[in-house]
């Protein structure tokens, strides 16, 4: 079946136009695609987050295609079992899951659409998620890492992982209409909208910023926000460069173990950090060793009675 044409077409990650050929077929794109992604950002609330996710989609639909060495729209279930395949051998349990409902995110627009009658990826298992504990970057690591960060660019991206506790990919997407007096808004995993308090160290530090549009715009001359392949992996360079053994996302994990030691308050870590579930927050509990210490010192000892 094809893909209708949108009556108004957007065009927000440049995924139209006739520079763009299919590299499978030679003739125009697969139509299916620009409408779904036109719709993704007509749909998304965030200034920010309408480009960025729109963005990003792309990018997966992309890859996915040129794996499987055909248009989407057109696979099989056996073409998608072997996709999923090929992702197992390359990719990690988080980047599999985050692979596989992206695709069916297109999938089920194309079912509504009439453009599809099954999701071919419906005989798919995720691989379930192993609980970890985090690994919070040490307070004098960030201290140097901060300290030697160039401010226009690296330090406010530390600043808003290990003082807001945002995803790489949020930090890609802020724009500065996102930001207020004292919050910022953010649309995280499962494109949901939260509203993240920002310390004054944060604040300072997006006010450096040069920038009156994306907080964090490409550098290659092309429009758009920077990938968040690329701020996870100037922030990893940055630190490794001065022998600190963390990543970006350690900083996020810093923020929301400091935030429920001084709070102990499981909801708000949770509502801040973004979590769908508790469960996934729950995991921050574990360093409050200080108080299981205590407890566990105050047992009461039973009297021995000798035999």
């Amino acid at each position: 079946m094809s893909a209708r044409v949108a009556a108004t077409p957007t065009d927000p990650v440049g995924m139209s136009g006739p520079r763009i050929r299919s590299r499978f077929t030679g003739s125009a794109p697969d139509l299916s695609v620009i409408e779904y992604l036109a719709h993704y950002a007509n749909v998304t609330r965030s200034v920010s987050g309408r480009y960025a996710g729109a963005y990003h989609r792309r990018g997966l639909l992309r890859r996915a295609e040129m794996a499987i060495g055909k248009e989407l729209l057109t696979c099989t279930t056996d073409d998608m079992r072997d996709w999923f395949a090929k992702l197992q051998d390359t990719n990690g349990a988080a980047s599999q899951r985050a692979s596989l409902a992206g695709i069916r995110a297109y999938f089920s627009w194309c079912i509504d659409q009439g453009l599809l009658d099954a999701d071919p990826t419906r005989h798919l298992r995720a691989p379930r998620m192993p609980r970890r504990r985090p690994h919070p970057i040490s307070e004098p690591d960030l201290a140097r890492a901060i300290a030697a960060a160039e401010p226009e660019r690296l330090r406010p991206i530390l600043a808003l992982a290990a003082f807001a506790g945002l995803r790489a990919h949020e930090i890609a997407a802020l724009h500065r209409r996102d930001f207020n007096t004292s919050t910022v808004t953010v649309i995280g995993k499962g494109d949901r909208e939260r509203a993240v308090d920002l310390h004054p160290f944060v604040l300072s530090t997006v006010e450096a910023i040069p920038s009156s549009t994306w907080l964090f715009p490409r550098r290659d001359g092309k429009p758009g926000p920077i990938d968040s392949h690329r701020v996870s992996a100037i922030a990893s360079e940055h630190l490794h460069g001065l022998g600190i053994p963390f990543t970006l996302h350690s900083l996020r994990h810093r923020f929301a173990t400091q935030l429920y030691l001084a709070t102990r308050d499981l909801l708000l870590v949770q509502n801040l950090l973004g979590h769908a579930s508790p469960t996934t927050t729950q995991v921050y509990t574990d360093f409050d060793r200080g108080a299981s210490n205590a407890a566990v010192a105050h047992l009461s000892m039973p009297e021995f009675v000798s035999v």
